[in-house]
């Protein structure tokens, strides 16, 4: 079944792709070509915190810790180290305590308005707030935040659905659009229902975390709609939510790649085209991470890979793929065969993440 995310608005349609975005996921691109000039330094160079001081006193900038941390978030996404760039991001992270100037970079990387909202959505997927902010199971239940004890796979999968349906339609949106737009959303969603929670007077605890659920949320749909404004062919879509598993909370997080091009009409494309990339991760107290990436080609053929971070994971889940690949192959799938590794590190799912995993290196000085 192809899957379709119509509750998703696109914050408008946009010809242009930005530099930064050129960087980012797996729409990676080359820098823009510009004409050697006698002025331009060499057009790269080693990033190095002389090299960051360099580049300060060029532009006139006050040379302190905080602003070479600054420029190298910037340099280390590719986003330009200018005078404008350095004083607006001073400003908004002097009224931002605890965020980090990654998620400036990363807002400026991605063309959003780095407003104060924004920062603090973007920064709540970054540091994954939830995991240092949990909810008890009680309110999360409440909330219809957990599946319930008991329920099968169909239930499950509705449940699923459901979820992430609400999670599409955050009214996070309305920072980007018009708000008196025709494309008005329910009033009632997850992320409202969670801002309801953290107000309620003498929350303590509860309401603190239930305010950085929200901001969680919102940050995921700030992604999603600069994944699909973006995208011309495909759109990485993230969702991160808690599920109860034996009766103890865990982070489940989806990312998940819908093609929106048309079949091929050569039938040996059929089998090297993807039609969809899921991955889905589980963050659990004793079994840890437990990765599960599916592609489903066009041809029907669906390849599975599971990446855990203990031993004793890898174990269990051996001994129970033969239901695994039934369970696949019970839905029309062709499975080949399924492999399990256990690894010790984990790009983070988000639109943006794998570049602050693994960020450049050196500057270029062209941009």
């Amino acid at each position: 079944m192809r899957l379709e995310f119509s509750t998703i608005q696109p914050i408008g349609p946009s010809e242009r792709i930005v530099p930064g975005w050129n960087r980012l996921g797996s729409l990676i691109g080359s820098p823009p070509d510009t004409a050697e000039s006698p002025n331009y330094p060499p057009p790269e160079t080693v990033l190095t915190a002389e090299t960051l001081r360099g580049m300060l006193i060029e532009i006139g900038a006050t040379v302190t810790p905080s602003s070479i941390a600054l420029a190298e978030a910037l340099a280390k996404l590719g986003v330009p180290i200018t005078e404008g760039n350095m004083a607006e991001g001073q400003s908004l992270l002097a009224r931002l305590p605890g965020v980090s100037p990654a998620v400036f970079a990363l807002a400026k990387a991605l063309d959003l308005p780095p407003t104060i909202s924004i920062m603090k959505a973007l920064s709540a997927v970054v540091d994954r707030a939830t995991v240092s902010n949990r909810l008890d199971l009680g309110t999360l239940d409440k909330l219809s935040l957990l599946p319930q004890p008991g329920e099968n796979a169909e239930e499950l999968k509705t449940y699923v659905s459901n979820l992430i349906g609400k999670l599409a339609q955050s009214t996070e949106n309305k920072l980007l659009t018009d708000p008196d737009s025709a494309n008005t959303l329910p009033v009632y969603d997850t992320r409202s229902a969670l801002l309801g929670l953290s107000q309620t007077p003498s929350g303590g605890l509860t309401a603190a975390a239930a305010n950085q659920h929200a901001a969680y949320i919102e940050g995921q749909q700030l992604l999603n709609q600069v994944s699909i404004t973006k995208s011309e062919t495909t759109a990485p879509l993230y969702f991160a939510f808690p599920i109860s598993l034996t009766k103890r909370e865990a982070e489940c997080e989806i990312q998940i790649w819908s093609s929106r091009e048309q079949q091929s009409t050569d039938p040996l494309a059929a089998d090297k085209e993807e039609y969809l990339r899921a991955t889905i991760r589980l963050d659990c107290e004793r079994l840890g991470i437990i990765e599960t990436c599916l592609v489903g080609m066009w041809s029907g053929r669906l390849l599975c890979s599971i990446g855990v971070s203990k031993p004793l994971s890898s174990r269990l889940i051996k001994r129970e793929l033969p239901a695994l690949a039934h369970a696949l192959e019970s839905h029309g799938w062709n499975v080949a065969p399924i492999e399990v590794t256990v690894r010790t590190h984990f790009t983070p799912l988000w639109l943006g993440g794998d570049i602050l995993d693994n960020p450049r290196s050196r500057v270029d000085r062209r941009i």
